[in-house]
């Protein structure tokens, strides 16, 4: 998982050498005094005789903290105990932090460059087996079976400039912690500065997912997977690149557009980050496995997604318990136990907290109801598909089992 990080450590590491070597030239022919009393005589006069030398200190210094900042992040994401890891380091020796940082820098810097080839690699076979030759083959495809909606174009790109804006503001806290910990030798208020940043990391984040909400409420909210995928595709282009965001609410709405091959080539090189990002991925692909009619990848899907381990305590284990019993269902579904997938669709009708969970929910409902004769059930749920279903595409499989039952005398029955 660790590659999938590696082009941003790699960037990170790049932007804070250049930074730190531009502080380093810019002030260390002012700041001789200062110099001369932090540092023993002899180290002054080799600085000063050797000034490439300690302009390229000043860049690996500042790079080494980012590089450990970097590391602890990636730590604390990997183990859930990391932060007291971390804590009990800062509180014992705070320059321990800082020494791992640099001389752990070289190795990052190849780990990540060999990290960012093997996922090059990896990729283009991927790509290669799914019969494309880059990611824009999803927005080709795309193209020539869905309409793309041009409305949709200038919608995407005001939600990626709020990405954007919440992006720099980041970046802009992780100099300031950069500068926290070189600047300030109070290491109560190291750790209450860390803990301050933290938080705002935090809520920086969830403020960047909700830029995006207005997109996902497209499907979730207003039916509409169309749009929904169109303002992905528009979000994904910017100066005539295209890096495909969000695969996984993409694949959603090429699911409910009935186009489960192309969901397939969206999620080819989805980046499996962390645990949570394993599961997201084999929940959506085990119903795309079910639509292609893949038992043995649907079987796969439900084993990958048991081995995850969420670090979120009861809420990590009741999202895993209702991914994988949404995964059991799709198989109990493909062998026709239909008794058992009606009380799964019932209860996910019942708890749904979105409008296509219900409309998903309840085209199941009246499907299974239809193929075992129960009529008037399966007429209430296809109705209610076509009351709020919008555009997916049950709302016309829907309409066909409707005009199906409608020409039955169901009185006489």
């Amino acid at each position: 998982m660790w590659k999938y990080y590696s082009k941003t450590h790699l960037k990170i590491i790049g932007i804070t050498f250049a930074i730190g070597l531009a502080i380093m030239m810019v002030t260390f022919s002012q700041s001789q005094g200062i110099y001369a009393e932090i540092f023993p005589e002899e180290i002054v006069d080799f600085m000063y005789s050797n000034v490439v030398i300690t302009y390229l200190l000043g860049g690996f210094s500042l790079a080494g903290l980012a590089n450990a900042i970097l590391l602890i992040q990636y730590i604390m994401k990997k183990w859930a105990f990391g932060i007291f890891i971390i804590l009990a380091v800062l509180i014992l020796s705070p320059d321990v932090i800082s020494v791992v940082g640099v001389f752990s820098l070289i190795p990052s810097v190849i780990f990540s460059i060999y990290g960012l080839y093997s996922l090059n690699k990896s990729n283009k076979e991927i790509f290669q087996k799914e019969g494309m030759t880059s990611e824009k083959d999803v927005l080709d495809i795309y193209k020539q079976r869905h309409n793309l909606l041009e409305e949709y174009k200038s919608f995407a790109q005001m939600c990626r400039k709020n990405v954007q804006k919440i992006s720099a503001i980041y970046a802009l806290g992780v100099i300031a912690v950069i500068f926290v910990l070189l600047f300030m030798s109070n290491l109560i208020l190291i750790v209450i500065a860390i803990f301050f940043f933290t938080y705002t990391f935090n809520m920086l984040a969830r403020y960047r997912v909700s830029s995006f909400l207005p997109i996902t409420s497209l499907l979730y909210e207003k039916c509409d997977p169309e749009a929904c995928a169109s303002a992905i595709l528009y979000y994904s282009m910017q100066n005539n690149r295209f890096n495909l965001t969000n695969q996984t609410l993409f694949a959603q709405c090429l699911l409910y557009m009935d186009d489960a091959d192309l969901a397939k080539k969206a999620l080819a090189t989805f980046p499996l980050k962390d645990e949570a990002s394993i599961l997201s991925y084999y929940s959506i692909m085990a119903y795309v496995y079910y639509l292609l009619k893949d038992e043995d990848k649907l079987n796969e899907c439900k084993q990958e997604a048991g081995k995850v381990r969420l670090n979120m305590g009861a809420v990590g284990v009741n999202i895993q318990s209702q991914d994988i019993a949404s995964i059991q269902n799709k198989i109990d579904l493909m062998n026709g136990d239909f008794n058992t997938c009606r009380k799964y669709y019932l209860q996910a009708f019942q708890r749904a907290q979105f409008p296509f969970q219900k409309v998903d929910a309840a085209y199941y409902i009246g499907l299974i109801s239809f193929v075992e004769e129960d009529y008037v059930v399966a007429k209430t749920y296809l109705e209610k598909v076509i009351q709020i279903g919008n555009k997916m595409h049950f709302v016309s499989k829907a309409e066909h089992y409707l005009s199906k039952i409608n020409d039955m005398n169901l009185e006489e029955s």
